[in-house]
C-alpha cells in the first residue's frame, strides 16, 4: 500500500455480490463516496486477486485514475478459527509502469482495469459472473487468474467466509511485472469466472 495508507485501523465491506445482489448499478452506488478500496474476485477455482484503486470506482466514459493503483494477487490466504478476518500474503503485485494513464474505465457494461493495444489487466463484464485478464502496458503484469490459482487455506477448524483485503504482507515480497520478468511470461488472455465480487474500503 501507499506509505500514507499502511496505517490503516479499519477495512470496511462496501460491497459484496453475496450480501448485495450481483448488480453493477448496486457495487456503483455503494462505492459513491468511498476511497481508497481494494476490489477482491474470487473466481471458480479458487484464485483471489484484484486491484487496490486510490478512489471510489464511478460510471465512466473516459479513463481515470493515479499511478498509485495497481493489480495484485493472493498467493496465500489463512483463515484462522474465530479471527473476523483472512490473513493473506501478496506475494504478486504490478505497480503502474508509466508507459499509459489508462488506470480504469468503467463504463455501464464493463470494468476495465488498466490497458494498452486493445488488453485489459483486469476487466469485469457488468454481470459480475465472468471476466478476464491479460499483460498489459499500464501494469506489465501477468494474466491474474493463471498467477493467483491458490485456495484458501483454513485453520482451527475456521468457516468459510468472506474475501477480505490483505492484511499482513510480507517483507521479502517484491512488485512483478516491470520490476522482475518470468523467464517464461504469459500473455495470452486469461478468462474467469467470478464465484464471489467484494470491495473493501480502508480508514486510517
Amino acid at each position: 500500500l501507499p506509505r500514507k495508507l499502511r496505517n490503516a485501523t479499519k477495512w470496511n465491506l462496501v460491497y459484496s455480490s453475496d450480501q448485495h445482489g450481483i448488480s453493477m448499478t448496486t457495487l456503483f452506488h455503494r462505492c459513491k463516496g468511498k476511497g481508497p478500496m481494494v476490489l477482491a474476485l474470487k473466481d471458480t477455482t479458487d484464485a483471489v486477486f484484484g486491484a487496490f484503486v486510490t478512489e471510489e470506482l464511478k460510471p465512466n466514459l473516459t479513463y481515470y485514475g493515479t499511478g498509485e493503483w495497481y493489480v495484485m494477487c493472493q498467493h496465500m490466504c489463512v483463515r484462522i478459527h474465530k479471527w473476523p478476518f483472512l490473513v493473506c500474503v501478496t506475494k504478486s503485485f504490478w505497480k503502474w509502469t508509466g508507459k499509459n494513464d489508462y488506470m480504469i474505465l468503467s463504463e455501464p457494461g464493463f470494468i476495465g482495469l488498466g490497458g494498452g493495444d486493445g488488453k485489459f489487466g483486469l476487466w469485469l463484464h457488468s454481470d459480475l459472473e465472468r471476466g478476464h485478464s491479460a499483460r498489459c502496458a499500464t501494469f506489465d503484469n501477468e494474466p491474474l487468474a493463471a498467477a493467483c490459482r491458490h485456495p484458501i487455506r483454513h485453520m482451527a477448524g475456521g468457516a468459510v467466509g468472506s474475501l477480505a483485503p490483505p492484511v499482513r504482507v510480507a517483507r521479502e515480497d517484491t512488485p512483478s511485472g516491470n520490476n522482475s520478468r518470468s523467464s517464461s511470461p504469459k500473455d495470452d488472455k486469461e478468462e474467469f469466472y467470478c464465484q464471489t465480487v467484494e470491495i473493501w474500503s480502508m480508514a486510517l
